[in-house]
């Protein structure tokens, strides 16, 4: 069981107090080495997620449901008791200089106030206080994960590039084109200006159509500044990102075919260089996003393999059984 996979739900929620905390005595469920499990801690760990996870069932389904969250959830425990363990044998400790300065970032990266993130706590049912304990927690888990962990994942070249294939496969098809534009202007003001200048679109039109190069035109006559140094050229261009008659006019057009499209006070010319999938992006574009990922999936693998290690070797005694 990934701990990864149950983290979140214990972390996500406000842990209130279970309903029958006065009326029932608390039972050891576990004893892994020298700490405790009790069962006030598996309900605790359980309710928040139960609110997700069990939504819209009933019956056997439902049943089934809770089992299987409660057996994940007293692993959960167990693993992370075999994890506060180790992290107190190693000494690893958050200064409160760091535990600051990360729940600021939290605050920046939400665009929030510390005032305003303390009000979402409590909305969420969570004192700043246990937030700040939480998070204390979690650094002090990235920091042991730097320290043992970190040194046993390696992503390889062959490994990235792969990834990036499977991803771009995947992605869903966002259609665009590479596009080359050119804008003649002329004065509205002036008679026969929007003839003239209509009649020079149509000859370049021709005149690409039987071989002439749409590239040097735009950089001698193009008054589209953005472009015209690079010969027309407005790189990958998104249908979504374009007006319904720029899309509708580019979809209509082949490759290589020069289109003329009025607008206020000139003439565009459009040319589709080739048809592209935007939701394609180049490898060096999302290299390091990819690394990230891969990173943070073989260190949550290599975390799982750690605590299975702890568990052989630790004293571990499951004394009541998480369906109970």
């Amino acid at each position: 069981m990934s701990l990864s996979r149950v983290l979140p739900f214990v972390l996500a929620f406000g842990l209130a107090a279970p309903a029958w905390a006065g009326d029932v005595i608390d039972r050891i469920v576990a004893v892994v080495n020298q700490d405790l499990i009790l069962l006030s801690d598996l309900d605790e760990a359980v309710e928040g997620a139960a609110r997700d996870r069990l939504r819209g069932m009933s019956g056997p389904e439902r049943e089934a449901a809770a089992a299987q969250l409660r057996e994940e959830a007293l692993d959960f425990l167990v693993d992370d008791k075999l994890i506060q363990q180790a992290m107190n044998r190693a000494d690893i400790v958050v200064e409160d200089r760091e535990l600051e300065g990360a729940i600021a970032d939290v605050a920046r990266t939400n665009r929030m106030t510390m005032e305003q993130l303390e009000e979402q706590l409590g909305r969420q049912g969570m004192s700043l206080e246990k937030y700040r304990g939480e998070m204390r927690d979690q650094l002090r888990r990235y920091k042991f994960m730097n320290l043992h962990i970190r040194g046993r994942v390696e992503i390889t070249d062959e490994q990235l590039r792969s990834y990036y294939k499977q991803v771009m496969a995947d992605a869903s098809p966002d259609p665009a084109w590479r596009l080359r534009r050119m804008l003649l202007t002329y004065d509205a003001a002036t008679d026969g200006a929007r003839e003239a200048t209509v009649a020079e679109a149509d000859a370049i039109v021709t005149s690409v159509a039987g071989g002439a190069d749409f590239a040097a035109i735009a950089s001698e006559k193009s008054a589209d500044t953005s472009t015209k140094e690079r010969g027309g050229d407005a790189g990958v261009v998104r249908a979504a990102d374009l007006s319904s008659v720029w899309a509708d006019t580019l979809r209509a057009a082949a490759v290589g075919q020069v289109v003329p499209l009025e607008a206020p006070g000139g003439v565009w010319l459009l040319q589709i260089v080739e048809l592209a999938n935007a939701a394609v992006k180049p490898f060096e574009e999302v290299e390091d996003e990819l690394m990230r990922i891969l990173y943070e999936d073989a260190m949550e693998a290599e975390m799982q393999n750690w605590a299975d290690e702890q568990r052989a070797k630790a004293h571990l005694r499951i004394l009541l059984h998480p369906s109970q």
